[in-house]
């Protein structure tokens, strides 16, 4: 292969081995989904959140309403993608480096957005 090209690789693997970042997925991840779960129970529209590691989806009750909650986190400085067959899933993939102490901030506004939607 092209040495430049596995030499990043390499590092790449490296540096996922040497700073544990499969188990930190796990861990910070896991802590992020529980936050998630506790501050959105009851939010209008919240349905469920579920995920793997930093790999994290959060369920809302239809498209329309995914689409103009990504465009508001958008505008509030965070960048969150859609997903599901309609755009009803929120999307996290957050580095596996955050710093944790900035996920309260993210959910805080997630919440904030789904408590000023309007009703179904």
């Amino acid at each position: 292969g092209w040495p430049l090209a596995c030499a990043t690789a390499i590092a790449t693997l490296d540096s996922i081995r040497f700073k544990q970042l499969a188990a930190r997925s796990r861990d910070a991840g896991g802590r992020f989904l529980d936050l998630l779960r506790g501050e959105l129970a009851g939010a209008r529209g919240f349905i469920e959140a579920r995920g793997a590691g930093m790999m994290i989806g959060v369920e809302l009750r239809d498209g329309a309403l995914g689409n103009g909650v990504a465009r508001a986190m958008l505008a509030a400085g965070y960048v969150v993608l859609t997903g599901g067959m309609h755009g009803e899933t929120l999307t996290f993939t957050p580095a596996l480096t955050i710093d944790e102490e900035l996920l309260p901030a993210v959910v805080h506004t997630l919440r904030a957005i789904l408590d000023a939607a309007p009703s179904a």
